[in-house]
């Protein structure tokens, strides 16, 4: 599911979105994942980059998320290398999601140009005034959580702040305890969703393809289309290619393109029912056993509609739901954000994958180059979506040594969205 990271004195915990609570087993110390990083974080931001930065005391740590390890070089100072932050430590840190990150110390503020990489012109500025409701001294830890909300952080209290509206909601703050599950009672620090860039291509792009795209890019999973399906032909290449994929390292996930709600091509299928449901729930877990994908995997069906889910659709996804829980599989679903909170009212049991194509270029015109875009999955307007296709049908992905056309882009919470471990 959807995942968030919360540090404490030394350790970490990880907070499950969907479920709105820590996951089982947390906290954990920081050394023992967070490869390079010191025990005490103070804050940290996804740079939407494939890099996320930690901060601790005047130093920062820059954090490879493909590599999942703190590069080389690190720590830096913080003076001299971030263009107009003039302070001797960071607080706290939050992406306002529009090309500005702003910067907390003591009771002041910096916004910071992420494109320019620098302070705007007129900051530092305090923070009494220019956040109306923010009624605190400092600020320990915040994260913009995607949906028009942020969440601001101080010793055991929250509060939540509306974006549009330039102001903190009625009621807060509030308690952390008894409003965020299992989360550090007392404080947090540098809560962070970390960006893993993926991509996805209805026709296998070629081993060769595949390789160069792992040791070229900060790509870190793919999808994998399950073939033969009701809406998808059975010559697309990708089913005899795990092994192959995981062996080089990259993350899968699997997809089903089941009964769809009208016919999205001439000769697709349209013929959603619970009975359907059920009986393509067994096809996919077959496939995907095929393919080699383990007990447990989960995977995603596609619905291609950006309309409302009318009630054969919904029964449809119901039943198959139920009967990849029943075979002992995880489900997924991949769709618009447009339908995505009415298929989770009909059941929230699926991890999200959802599309949102407006804040990225796509199309044959679009061209990327490493490195990929990977925001936080909260960034697609679906704060309960743990993947997020963010451009479709891009022209060309440039490398050294070749170019793949016609290839969508997406980013994960999880660096490999077929595992929920």
């Amino acid at each position: 599911m959807s995942k968030l990271y919360f540090f404490s004195n030394g350790q970490y915990s990880r907070y499950d979105i969907n479920h709105d609570s820590t996951d089982s087993g947390y906290p954990l110390p920081v050394g023992g994942y967070w490869t390079g990083l010191p025990a005490g974080v103070d804050a940290a931001i996804n740079w939407g980059n494939g890099f996320t930065y930690f901060f601790s005391g005047s130093q920062y740590y820059r954090f490879n998320t493909k590599l999942d390890q703190v590069e080389s070089g690190s720590p830096l100072p913080i003076a001299g290398n971030w263009t107009g932050l003039t302070l001797d430590a960071v607080d706290a840190c939050i992406n306002w999601g529009n090309g500005k990150a702003y910067f907390f110390r003591g009771g002041q503020y910096w916004r910071y140009d992420i494109k320019k990489d620098a302070v705007d012109p007129g900051f530092p500025l305090p923070i009494a005034g220019n956040w109306p409701g923010l009624t605190l001294d400092a600020v320990d830890g915040c994260i913009n959580w995607g949906n028009g909300k942020a969440y601001f952080f101080r010793g055991s209290q929250y509060w939540r702040y509306d974006i549009k509206k330039d102001a903190v909601d009625p009621g807060f703050p509030l308690p952390i305890a008894g409003n965020w599950p299992d989360l550090f009672p007392s404080g947090v620090r540098a809560p962070v969703m970390l960006g893993y860039a993926g991509c996805d291509r209805a026709g296998y792009p070629g081993d060769d393809a595949m390789t160069a795209l792992w040791r070229n890019t900060n790509l870190k999973w793919c999808g994998f289309y399950l073939t033969p399906a009701p809406n998808q032909g059975a010559t697309l290449g990708w089913m005899t290619k795990r092994a192959f994929l995981t062996g080089l390292g990259w993350g899968l996930a699997p997809i089903y393109v089941g009964e769809q709600q009208i016919k999205v091509c001439p000769t697709c299928s349209a013929n959603p029912s619970t009975a359907k449901g059920t009986t393509d729930a067994a096809d996919a877990i077959a496939l995907a056993t095929r393919a080699g994908f383990p007990p447990g995997s989960v995977i995603y069906l596609d619905i291609e509609t950006g309309d409302r889910v009318n009630d054969t659709m919904r029964d449809y996804y119901k039943s198959w739901v139920a009967g990849i829980i029943g075979g002992g599989f995880l489900p997924g679903v991949y769709c618009s954000y447009v339908i995505a909170k009415q298929l989770k009212s009909f059941d929230s049991r699926p991890v999200f994958w959802v599309f949102n194509i407006g804040k990225f270029a796509g199309g044959a015109k679009a061209s990327y180059q490493s490195p990929l875009p990977a925001p936080e999955p909260l960034f697609s307007s679906i704060e309960f979506s743990t993947n997020w296709q963010l451009a479709q049908a891009v022209g060309s992905m440039k490398m050294p040594s070749q170019t793949v056309a016609n290839i969508d882009l997406d980013s994960a919470s999880v660096p490999d969205p077929s595992s929920m471990a």
